[in-house]
């Protein structure tokens, strides 16, 4: 057994450079400070530029294992089951949650993003049985939601949640009158009854369109 121990209890163990620079403590609570006398965590690195590196040396082998005491355990870092990406990885569950391949393209639940029906790279593909993202409104006066949403045969776009129906949960089409003017025109309005408006928000039919004379 080979122990290195502080002559004062409550006391800490510094590493020093050649100069007399302090740069490592271990202080009496058994914090690890690099670059800083005062470590606020179990390890506390303070620097300049990239302050910590993990480097491997195969393609799948520079990541970071988190593991706690009653949950499960997650891996993060570059090729943990692919090559030439950064995923976040449910160790427990063996199942990749985040993907970013080389390139910038990001798969949710698959680790391997695929390219879109026109041939183009897919800059964000969610996988599942029935994959969907929401969107849900944080005012306080509202609990709308909007769902885009696909199964194995229908491409689902919904709109919905608002405590009062009329006049709201529709799905509105919107585009720019002029360049650069960031002011979106409603173009198509699909209504909570199912009405179809074009160039008006106000359809008075099953389908009314407005012929727009700008």
């Amino acid at each position: 057994l080979f122990r290195i121990l502080t002559a004062n209890a409550g006391a800490s163990m510094t590493l020093e450079t050649g100069a007399g620079v302090e740069a490592v403590r271990i202080d009496s609570s058994g914090k690890l400070g690099i670059g800083t006398a005062t470590p606020a965590n179990v390890l506390h690195a303070y620097g300049t530029g990239n302050i910590v590196k993990v480097q491997g040396s195969g393609a799948s082998e520079a990541s970071m294992v988190f593991t706690p005491a009653s949950c499960n355990a997650w891996q993060m870092g570059p090729g943990v089951l692919t090559a030439g990406t950064f995923q976040i990885y449910e160790n427990t569950a063996a199942a990749a949650r985040l993907t970013i391949k080389e390139g910038g393209d990001i798969g949710i639940g698959t680790a391997a993003p695929a390219s879109s029906l026109i041939g183009d790279t897919t800059l964000l593909q969610i996988y599942g049985a029935v994959p969907a993202l929401g969107l849900k409104s944080s005012t306080s006066s509202s609990t709308h939601e909007g769902t885009f949403a696909v199964d194995g045969a229908n491409l689902y776009i919904e709109s919905g949640g608002h405590a009062t129906a009329s006049g709201n949960n529709a799905i509105r089409l919107r585009t720019e009158d002029s360049n650069g003017s960031f002011t979106a025109t409603d173009r198509m309005i699909i209504t909570h009854e199912g009405r179809v408006g074009i160039n008006t928000t106000s359809p008075g039919h099953t389908f009314q369109s407005v012929r727009n004379t700008t």
